[in-house]
């Protein structure tokens, strides 16, 4: 397979790497005043608010079928990740979350076969191995995780479920709603998550929270981040990234999510060690790997 656009296709990678590599800690600053569920309903309705005015440039409606896809997406991409992801961080660091959802492009590979007829690769197999284990290496040589079950396995269980969500996703996005404009694609698949959301937030205590709580409004604006750019402008380039490449390929961003978090411990005057370097060395090797980059056009 040729991967269309070699430069933009690395700058969206990238773009996405460290979007979402700061996502776990927004969510973590998030939930200063509010509960896991209330972030994660916030974080949806300001989203889809983000993309409304896709609806006013784009008036094309989606057919019956494309409509029921819409659906799944929303869901499988956004609504069940963001209560699970927020659900699991009450109990485990962001670290270990962070090197869970590396798991993604892991079913991202499955799925595909499994579902969908992907063809097996043993070069893409090998690759989603050792991008795993690199992102392991890096988050353990930080002392991120102990990854002690003790107490977690449950919450543990849902960050995997939220990751089978998005490789699954991933496929579901490019076996059926690849023709589609990934901006267009991203507004309404929002839209289904925004509203029932917009139906939920007020049997919570988020205004009360907002208003009462002493970090209301400092974590109503990390929300606000994790809206308008961890989720609304990285939808619709990760949309746009897939129709570019692959699930598995563009699933594998998570495997950058260690790697911005060694950003973050070097901005804040951290050290770097030898064993960051090794982490980083194996997670790009297995990207390599995955992404066939001999045949990626520049």
């Amino acid at each position: 397979m040729k991967l269309k656009g070699g430069v933009l296709t690395a700058s969206i990678f990238l773009t996405l790497g460290f979007v979402w590599g700061s996502s776990f800690i927004l969510m973590k600053k998030s939930m200063l005043a509010f509960t896991w569920d209330e972030v994660s309903a916030l974080r949806l309705i300001l989203s889809s608010a983000c993309l409304l005015p896709v609806f006013f440039i784009n008036r094309k409606l989606p057919d019956r079928r494309t409509l029921g896809w819409l659906v799944v997406t929303g869901l499988l991409g956004n609504g069940i990740p963001a209560f699970l992801f927020t659900l699991a961080e009450t109990v485990i660091d962001s670290g270990t979350a962070g090197v869970l959802n590396s798991l993604s492009p892991l079913f991202a590979f499955l799925t595909g076969i499994w579902i969908f007829g992907t063809q097996f690769s043993v070069r893409k197999m090998t690759g989603v191995m050792i991008g795993l284990a690199g992102a392991v290496l890096l988050i353990l040589a930080n002392g991120e995780s102990s990854f002690d079950l003790s107490g977690k396995t449950a919450h543990l269980l849902i960050v995997v479920a939220a990751t089978f969500c998005y490789g699954l996703n991933g496929n579901i996005i490019k076996q059926k709603l690849s023709a589609n404009d990934p901006v267009w694609l991203s507004a309404w698949a929002m839209l289904f998550c925004g509203i029932p959301s917009l139906v939920y937030l007020p049997f919570t205590g988020a205004w009360e929270a907002l208003s009462a709580h002493p970090e209301g409004f400092t974590s109503l604006i990390y929300v606000v981040i994790l809206a308008a750019i961890g989720t609304a402008f990285a939808l619709v380039i990760f949309n746009k990234l897939i129709m570019m490449t692959e699930a598995v390929f563009a699933s594998a961003v998570a495997y950058l999510v260690p790697v911005v978090a060694l950003f973050w411990a070097w901005a804040d005057h951290e050290s770097i060690e030898a064993t960051d370097l090794l982490g980083l060395f194996v997670i790009f090797g297995g990207l390599y790997l995955i992404g066939d980059y001999k045949k990626m056009g520049t």
